[in-house]
Order: structure tokens, then C-alpha cells, then sequence
């Protein structure tokens, strides 16, 4: 809903790749959502297997935000943003993110803060769903 259509000339014919993650900036190049999108940015790169793919992060950050995400990190794929967690939640589903802050000692001050769950979705040029993964409640 508040995401921004990605035309259908820009997926025809093409793989789509949806990798979900849970908050820009965070993580760290060993670790979280830093390692997961800069490792898929290199093996889009490198990888020929990623030729006929149009892949794309999705988040509930505001678009300034993962647009300053994904020029740091140099992404070879842009980032999406869904603000109300509309579409993550059915696609991944959403966690809490406050209550895992607290729970490893990060911060009790964003209490009941929801975040997308970290997933991925693969769906063929035919419009068929080949994989799907959930965090399913975590984060992390």
C-alpha cells in the first residue's frame, strides 16, 4: 500500500526476488541486516544466476532512509519501502522488535515497535511462488 509499485515492465519476464529485512542501518558487515543485503548485493553482482532477476529489499523504513541505506552500502538492487508493514505482514509476516531490543539488553525503549520479519520470496517469470522464507518472529 505504501510501497511503490514496481512497474510490471520492470519484473516481466524475469525472476523476482523479494528479500525482507528488518531495519536500515542496523547490523554490521558480520552481522544482522548490514551482512544480509550487502552478501546479497555482491552475489547479484558476481553471480550469472542473478542475470534474468529483478531483486529488490523491502522494509518498513521510509523511503530516505533506505535510499541512504542502500547508497552506502553501494546495493546493486534498489530497496522499498512499506512504512504501514501492510504487505510484509502478509508476505513474511512482522515481529516485535521492541521486545527483542529489550530482550538482549540493546534498549526497553521502543516498546511494542513492529518490524518486518526477515524473509525472502522467489517468484518465477510465470508469476509462481518456487521459495519462501519467514524469520517467522525474529528479527535477528
Amino acid at each position: 500500500p505504501d510501497m511503490p509499485a514496481v512497474p510490471p515492465a520492470t519484473v516481466a519476464g524475469k525472476t523476482l526476488v523479494l528479500a525482507f529485512f528488518p531495519a536500515a542501518f542496523s547490523g554490521s558487515p558480520d552481522d544482522g541486516c548490514e551482512m544480509q543485503l550487502c552478501g546479497l548485493s555482491a552475489a547479484v553482482a558476481s553471480n550469472p544466476a542473478f542475470a534474468n532477476a529483478a531483486v529488490y529489499g523491502v522494509s518498513g523504513d521510509l523511503p530516505f532512509a533506505n535510499k541512504a541505506f542502500g547508497e552506502k552500502h553501494a546495493l546493486s538492487y534498489p530497496l522499498l519501502s512499506d512504512p504501514t508493514l501492510a504487505f510484509c505482514k502478509t508476505a513474511v509476516g512482522v515481529c516485535d522488535l521492541g521486545a527483542f531490543l529489550k530482550k538482549h539488553g540493546v534498549t526497553d525503549a521502543m516498546p511494542s515497535a513492529e518490524t518486518t520479519n526477515r524473509g525472502c520470496i522467489v517468484v518465477s517469470p510465470a508469476g509462481e511462488v518456487v521459495y519462501a522464507f519467514s524469520g517467522d518472529g525474529h528479527p535477528g
